[in-house]
């Protein structure tokens, strides 16, 4: 589910969906119309043409139209609002653990005794089995209560907070069904899959396509890892095309039986051994509260993939950081070169001229390029602990070409100057660059 503070819900529609959508989508504003007493908004941006990889071995133009729905949100309803879902389960102890799926904002905590709370109903006090329940939370009073589907209704002045909840859910299937989707489709999968089976898939496709949050993916065009892991989860022994063979061969391509060593190190990373489950935050709770099931679902897939990007993020900063320490300067300034690097890390912050990236990369060979048009001479110079770094900001393709690398583990040219020699509070002896193309060595674009 998405809720946006701006009431704005954007996407792309290929042009030959667009009368089906239309049809759709003016369903499902009537029905806003009836929930919300007022109908969804329809703004229809340009029409553009997007190019995407169909397969490992062909390309795809498609033409789309980008629009954007307005007043897509859940409101608040005599003071309450819908915060959260709660996915119950029980680990092999008999202990609930329970996961919370909040759309509040990312800093927004829930009260810890969510983590273990039954599935019972605050409002009417029945206790039952549940496989979820909800929270809905007062921001003027602060309060929060759990309750089930059925007293949902009641709560919010007898309006059903269900009913519009799953409003703004079948407009994401609209989306999934008639919006641009390179994968094709969505998925629909109620099954469960054991972690270890699941985490050994997600680890292929970050091989395979790299790898991008789901945050990541709906601020860009790309496909997000959970949507790769679902759709070969969905499809194993039943692939309906030649893309989807093609698809499931090239992730098999990269399922390593050595992985296993690597998933029973994250599964035991995120049981927080050294911590009390009391004091985790809301995420590590939730990883943590996958991990003791055991087990992955639908609602828990995005959860468990972001295990692996979390603890690869966390391992590459170590690495990167002592790689930092033993650094030796490259080149001297204002030269230019050519590298061949292993992408370590990045991270960005927030400038007064928007975000900027820095880029950290251990180089394996260095060429130095001397002289203009037809007379060009590249010359090796010896490489010796050399930790680079491009800070740039946000939004170009070499840009984006090094962050895929990171968790891809393919190798990357770039080129550009060395704009400095530094030695940032003492991390280590590192060389800037400016004026930076990239590309990986293998090809891929």
């Amino acid at each position: 589910m998405i809720v946006d503070t701006n009431n704005t819900f954007s996407f792309q529609i290929p042009t030959e969906n667009m009368p089906k959508f239309r049809g759709a989508f003016e369903k499902l504003s009537r029905k806003s119309e009836k929930l919300l007493g007022k109908p969804f908004t329809l703004e229809l941006g340009e029409t553009e043409t997007v190019v995407f990889q169909v397969n490992p071995y062909q390309k795809q133009a498609v033409m789309v139209r980008n629009i954007t729905i307005i007043g897509a949100t859940i409101p608040i309803i005599d003071g309450w609002e819908f915060a959260a879902s709660i996915v119950h389960q029980i680990d092999d102890s008999g202990k609930m653990i329970n996961v919370i799926k909040s759309i509040l904002s990312e800093d927004f905590s829930f009260p810890k005794e969510y983590r273990s709370e039954k599935p019972q109903c605050n409002h009417c006090g029945i206790n039952r089995f549940r496989k979820h329940s909800f929270i809905v939370y007062n921001a003027t009073t602060q309060e929060f209560k759990q309750v089930g589907k059925q007293c949902l209704r009641d709560y919010t002045g007898n309006k059903d907070i269900l009913q519009i909840a799953s409003l703004l859910e079948n407009l994401l299937r609209v989306k999934d069904e008639f919006g641009f989707n390179e994968i094709g489709g969505g998925y629909r999968g109620h099954d469960v899959f054991g972690i270890s089976a699941f985490l050994s898939i997600t680890l292929a496709c970050i091989r395979a396509f790299g790898y991008v949050s789901s945050k990541d993916a709906r601020e860009t065009s790309e496909t997000a890892t959970k949507e790769h892991v679902m759709r070969y989860m969905n499809l194993i022994g039943k692939p309906k095309s030649m893309y989807d063979t093609e698809f499931c061969s090239e992730v098999e391509k990269f399922v390593y039986s050595e992985d296993q060593g690597k998933i029973d190190t994250i599964i035991d990373h995120f049981q927080f051994e050294d911590k009390d489950p009391e004091n985790l935050n809301d995420y590590e709770y939730n990883c943590y509260a996958v991990c003791q099931s055991g087990v992955v679902f639908s609602k828990t897939a995005g959860i468990c993939v972001s295990m692996v990007g979390s603890y690869e993020k966390n391992i590459n900063s170590q690495r990167a950081n002592s790689l930092k320490a033993n650094s030796t300067y490259l080149g001297s300034l204002k030269d230019k070169v050519r590298l061949e690097v292993e992408v370590l890390n990045s991270f960005s912050f927030q400038t007064p001229y928007g975000t900027t990236f820095n880029v950290f990369m251990l180089v394996n060979k260095a060429t130095l390029i001397a002289g203009k048009g037809k007379k060009i001479t590249y010359t090796d110079i010896p490489v010796n602990n050399n930790v680079v770094c491009w800070q740039t900001g946000g939004g170009s393709a070499d840009l984006n070409i090094l962050l895929r690398a990171i968790n891809s583990n393919k190798p990357v040219q770039i080129s550009g100057g060395i704009k400095k020699h530094d030695n940032y509070k003492n991390s280590g002896d590192v060389t800037y660059l400016e004026r930076c193309y990239a590309k990986f060595l293998d090809g891929t674009e």
